[in-house]
């Protein structure tokens, strides 16, 4: 991934200091049920938990993070740790260990440590848990976000989630065209409040704020677009200014090359004329300085 494009992507979501706002701001109570799928190490579950008081049930499958978050919520039964994954499928895969970006898609070098861990059935996992109405569904799956959402919607569940705060991940194949599908079968039974393609969605149900939190949204993204534009109009702005310079630094450059090549010439001459004149003592005792110079003048071209 082009490093300018992921600078722009989360450029404007640093700026709003989007995890410490957006991510948190929710209209949530003591009797709200939250899923924090990707759980890593429960930072996120913590601030929700200190903010609402709420049930969260948190899906952590590297052993070494889940174990984390059990000690950090031990003696709290309204938080459950639970060491697998949720996807569309029950299933048995090596997952790659890279902190906070841990995945099963092979993405990372080589040498990476692995591990083996346990995902099941989104839909089949409500049904075990009892859950009936998710509030707040977050999923920071490093990949695994897709099957999530496509097994919610094909089982009817997605009309039962309140919020789905998602994290897409672009190293996925065919991960633009994923999260477009995605979003576009969304969009019949929900709205986004916030969205950072790559960076972190909002999807909110479908009711009576859906308006106003629409004007919201799109007049954020006409910012975000003329914001866009100022800044790729100010880069070729920029660009055009350095041209000029450019063109003038080739040209002194082609003529410093000249120079040198010639410089080279005749101090190569000179010094075989040098080697060859017996009896100029005065003149012999300049060969190494000239030598040094022959040496000085090649490292230039």
């Amino acid at each position: 991934m082009s490093q300018d494009i992921q600078y722009y992507r989360t450029r404007r979501w640093f700026e709003l200091k989007g995890d410490n706002n957006l991510r948190l701001d929710y209209n949530l109570t003591e009797d709200s049920v939250v899923l924090d799928v990707g759980g890593y190490i429960g930072e996120w579950s913590s601030e929700i938990y200190r903010k609402y008081k709420c049930h969260i049930y948190i899906f952590e499958p590297v052993k070494k993070f889940a174990a984390e978050i059990q000690k950090k919520f031990a003696g709290n039964k309204k938080v459950h740790v639970l060491s697998y994954g949720i996807s569309d499928k029950a299933q048995e895969l090596e997952i790659i260990l890279e902190d906070n970006s841990s995945s099963v898609f092979d993405i990372k070098a080589p040498h990476s440590k692995k591990e083996k861990i346990q995902l099941v059935k989104f839909s089949e996992e409500m049904q075990r848990l009892n859950i009936k109405k998710i509030d707040l569904l977050k999923i920071n799956s490093e990949g695994g976000e897709y099957g999530l959402l496509a097994n919610a919607l094909e089982t009817g569940w997605l009309q039962r989630i309140t919020n789905i705060q998602v994290q897409f991940h672009d190293f996925v194949p065919e991960a633009y065209q994923q999260m477009r599908k995605l979003q576009q079968e969304m969009l019949k039974t929900h709205y986004p409040t916030y969205q950072y393609d790559f960076v972190w969605d909002n999807w909110r149900l479908r009711g009576k704020d859906e308006g106003k939190d629409l004007l919201k949204f799109y007049l954020s993204e006409l910012q975000l677009e003329r914001e866009r534009f100022a800044l790729l109009g100010q880069q070729y702005d920029d660009l055009i200014e350095k041209v000029p310079h450019l063109e003038n630094r080739i040209t002194d450059l082609e003529a410093e090359t000249t120079w040198a090549k010639d410089k080279l010439a005749h101090t190569e001459h000179m010094l075989s004329s040098l080697e060859n004149s017996r009896g100029v003592r005065a003149l012999r005792t300049m060969r190494l300085p000239l030598k040094w110079l022959v040496r000085r003048v090649k490292k230039i071209t």
